[in-house]
C-alpha cells in the first residue's frame, strides 16, 4: 500500500532545512504552545547523546580523509600567498570536525550539562582512536592534530560549561574513570584544568 501525502505535506517536504527552521520560528512565535512543544522536541534532540556514536562518527569522519583532501588549498594561491601543505591539512581538518567540537559548545550553552560532557567525550574518544589506532592519511600527515583538537574540544567545554550554584571554580576535568578507562595515554594532557 503506498502512502499518500497531501499538498501541504510535500511542500514541508521540500524544504531546505534553513526553509523549515523559518517555517518553525514563524509557527513558534504565532502560538506559544508551538514554541514549548517545539522546544521539548529540541531539548529531547540534543540530549540525547551516545558517547560510543559520537566516537564512531569522529574517527570514521577523520579516517575517510585521504591525501587530496588533507593537500586540498596548499601551494600558491592566486594572490600569491604561499599555503604550507601541513597548514592546508590542518585547516581542512579543523573544517571537517570543526562543527562536532561545536556541538558541544552548542549543548552547554543551551544547558545540557550531561548531553555537552557526553558529546565532549565522544569527540576525545574518537580523536584518541585516531591518533593510538591504524595508520590514516590524517595522522600520518598532521600527527598533531588529533591531540591539539581534543584538547580545544576539552577547553571549549570546560569554558562553555555552566559553573553549578554555589561553586566557587569553573575549573572542570573530564571525569576520571573515563580518562582512565578511554584514553590513558592521554591522562596528563587532559586531567589539567
Amino acid at each position: 500500500m503506498t502512502q499518500r501525502f497531501s499538498a501541504s505535506e510535500s511542500v514541508l517536504a521540500a524544504l531546505h532545512p534553513e526553509e523549515s527552521a523559518v517555517v518553525l520560528a514563524l509557527l513558534a512565535s504565532a502560538c506559544s504552545e508551538l514554541a514549548e512543544e517545539a522546544a521539548e522536541l529540541a531539548v529531547a534532540l540534543l540530549d540525547e547523546v551516545d558517547c560510543q556514536e559520537v566516537a564512531d562518527q569522529v574517527e570514521s569522519l577523520v579516517r575517510s580523509v585521504d591525501q587530496f583532501d588533507l593537500y586540498e588549498g596548499a601551494g600558491r594561491t592566486a594572490s600569491g600567498w604561499y599555503v604550507h601543505p601541513a597548514e592546508a591539512a590542518w585547516r581542512n581538518l579543523d573544517e571537517l570536525a570543526g562543527p562536532l567540537v561545536g556541538d558541544i559548545e552548542r549543548r552547554a550553552a543551551a544547558g545540557l550539562e550531561e548531553a555537552a560532557l557526553e558529546f565532549c567525550k565522544g569527540v576525545v574518544l574518537g580523536l584518541y582512536r585516531v591518533e593510538h589506532g591504524p595508520p590514516c592519511d590524517a595522522r600520518d600527515h598532521v600527527p598533531d592534530w588529533p591531540t591539539e583538537t581534543a584538547c580545544e574540544a576539552v577547553r571549549i567545554w570546560r569554558v562553555t560549561r555552566r559553573p553549578s550554584r554555589g561553586s566557587v571554580s569553573s575549573r572542570r576535568s573530564l571525569p576520571r574513570a573515563f580518562v582512565q578507562e578511554c584514553v590513558p595515554k592521554w591522562g596528563e594532557m587532559l586531567g589539567r584544568p
